[in-house]
Parts: structure tokens; sequence; C-alpha cells
């Protein structure tokens, strides 16, 4: 029978830089409604024929949340918010 102490190590993988800090839920049910209004605004004159690739998405809901005064810690939250209007 083998221990657990006796196992070989696994080598640790690279991981990517962490991204918790950009997956924050807006606090409040108000804050949420109001990302998700304004992102069914943003999104009103987009073009929907083309697909948007996922730097355009990022950059996008970057400019997005500037326009809010929001910070960057809300970037998950509104990108799928606005990916669900587009």
């Amino acid at each position: 029978m083998t221990n657990v102490a006796e196992l070989p190590a696994e080598p640790k993988s690279k991981k990517a830089a962490s991204t918790s800090h950009l997956k924050v839920v807006p606090e409040t049910r108000e804050l949420r409604d109001r990302i998700r209004e304004a992102a069914r605004e943003f999104a009103r004159p987009l073009d929907r024929s083309t697909p948007i690739t996922k730097p355009e998405a990022q950059r996008m809901t970057e400019e997005f949340l500037k326009s809010m005064g929001l910070g960057e810690q809300y970037l998950g939250f509104a990108l799928v918010a606005l990916m669900n209007e587009f």
C-alpha cells in the first residue's frame, strides 16, 4: 500500500495571471440592474451581422465601464451583460 507522502509530487504548471479581481459581481441589485440596462442601450447600435472577437469584446466592455464611471473589477459581469444584449 502506498502512502500519500510516498507519491511523487506533481510538477506545478504555469498558471495564467489571476483574473479574480475582474470577476466581482456588483454588490447591490440596483447596480446590477443599472449595468444591465446600460448594456442594453450600449449594445443597441452594434452591428450584429459580424461576430465580435474576444479582444474586441474586452475593449468594448472596458469602454462601456469607463462611460459608466465604473472600475474594471466589474469587467466579467459587464462583459456577460453586453454579450447577452449582442
